[in-house]
């Protein structure tokens, strides 16, 4: 039985394990090579939004609003596990980066995007974006730098295209392209 004043520390813990549980799923499904896995039709929206509410927490005590604007479903043939990775460590890094203003996710039939309102990428960090090891120039620096690399590689994998575009008053703006 848990006392009220654990609830919230038995939640995080929780929601850890779940996290963890399902990236080691995407990493041993990205160890296999694409032919070897089974693809099933995908409908990206439950997915998106599951994400979304994940990395709510991240924005606790600041004043940072996360949307999902008018998604629309987009149907892709690919592993749940992997999929989620990708959108979480994009959305995760959104959250983590933007101390003000807005995250938003927009899903299209053909895209997602994710943009924030945060300080960007400097031009020295862009060109090796998703290279393992490389980190954003943040003050109080966590992680490993693995983050977009694992991304990449889960793009490459299921043979998608994401790429960084210049968004207008600043900030980041990820697009991911999914195939016909």
């Amino acid at each position: 039985m848990t006392t009220p004043q654990l609830a919230p520390v038995v939640e995080c813990i929780h929601r850890t394990v779940l996290d963890t549980s399902d990236r080691v799923a995407a990493l041993l499904l990205l160890s296999r090579s694409p032919e070897a896995l089974d693809a099933p039709r995908l409908g990206l929206l439950a997915l998106v939004e599951r994400e979304v509410e994940r990395c709510r927490p991240l924005l606790v005590g600041k004043p940072v609003r996360l949307t999902l604007r008018d998604p629309e479903e987009a149907w892709v043939c690919a592993r749940p596990e992997l999929t989620g990775m990708a959108i979480g460590n994009l959305l995760r890094n959104a959250c983590y980066y933007t101390e003000r203003g807005e995250v938003a996710v927009l899903l299209t039939g053909s895209s997602l995007v994710i943009e924030d309102t945060g300080p960007g990428l400097p031009s020295s960090v862009r060109a090796q974006l998703f290279d393992r090891f490389v980190r954003g120039e943040r003050e109080s620096q966590s992680g490993a730098g693995l983050g977009l690399a694992i991304v990449k590689r889960i793009w490459e994998h299921l043979a998608w295209d994401v790429r960084l575009e210049d968004r207008p008053g600043g900030g980041s703006r990820f697009v991911l392209l999914f195939p016909k």
